[in-house]
């Protein structure tokens, strides 16, 4: 996460569930319904991309980019080249690297990471469904800055993982459905950047536990 430029990685995957018929409709019934639904076709575009980081540079550049009366920070031009796949696709998936601790904490970049909550903003207008915050910078911040950052992406329209507010937040499953689909998206990280001082006092935040639970994933499985 050293680099000097933000990286957008974009991964496409279609998955395709094909069935065929070709029975003689007269010597037949009519299909069930449930029988019509097993034979059709469903598609679901996914694209992933990240990490989606600020340096000094990105937001001197969003600053100048900014529309007036409106935020302080505009971050929208710099995803103009892949605009169209971010809202084509059914689920846009983004790595969010950096926390968005906002007021009372200062914008900061290398090495302790804390972006303006303007970014969280253009990334949810400009179409992703998924945010992803568990990184190995998701401790920049301190436990409080975490519980900031996830209570921000807990009031925007999209589905946020990897960051819980307490243990029974953690046992929640998050699911998205598009095209009849449901999906569960799971991530984890690496050690973090800046450790916590007290690493059990986020335990209910961050699960320091066991990095795969075969067990737990397939018992979870059962409920999507």
């Amino acid at each position: 996460m050293k680099k000097s430029f933000k990286l957008l990685a974009l991964v496409l995957a279609v998955s395709f569930i094909l069935c065929g018929c070709g029975a003689n409709v007269e010597q037949q019934s009519v299909p069930a319904m449930a029988e019509v639904e097993q034979n059709k076709e469903i598609r679901l575009t996914f694209m992933a991309c990240g990490d989606n980081i600020t340096y000094e540079g990105n937001l001197a550049q969003a600053k100048q980019n900014a529309v007036d009366g409106g935020r302080v920070h505009n971050f929208k031009p710099t995803y103009d080249n892949v605009i169209s796949e971010i809202q084509n696709a059914d689920i846009s998936f983004i790595n969010q690297e950096t926390v968005m601790a906002g007021n009372g904490y200062p914008i900061s970049c290398y090495p302790n990471f804390n972006s303006p909550q303007d970014l969280g903003y253009d990334v949810v207008e400009m179409g992703f469904d998924v945010v992803n915050i568990a990184t190995n910078h998701m401790l920049d911040m301190g436990a409080k800055g975490l519980s900031k950052t996830i209570e921000f992406w807990k009031q925007q329209p999209c589905l946020m993982i990897g960051g819980y507010e307490n243990a029974e937040d953690y046992d929640n499953l998050r699911i998205i459905e598009k095209n009849g689909i449901r999906v569960s998206i799971l991530d984890g990280t690496a050690p973090h950047e800046t450790n916590p001082t007290l690493p059990g006092a986020c335990d209910g935040i961050i699960n320091l536990g066991e990095s795969w639970n075969k067990n737990g994933l397939m018992n979870k499985r059962r409920e999507i």
